[in-house]
């Protein structure tokens, strides 16, 4: 799949780690789309299969609690 960097983003995916810097053109594995498009650092250029980004999750804080 093809991603456009919207940030600079870091995966580490069996033993090697990509740095992607925004406005590179990538050809990566589904996997790694899927993660790059979970942290919101790519949108999807050419797409075989389309793959939605999982919503982003509110973190707790202490004063939720309770």
């Amino acid at each position: 799949m093809q991603l456009r960097i919207t940030r600079p983003a870091v995966v580490a995916d069996g033993g090697t780690t990509r740095q992607f810097m925004p406005g590179l053109v990538v050809t990566v594995a589904e996997a790694t789309a899927a993660r790059l498009l979970r942290l919101q650092a790519a949108v999807a250029v050419d797409a075989d299969s389309p793959i939605e980004p999982e919503t982003p999750r509110r973190r707790r804080r202490s004063a939720d609690a309770g």
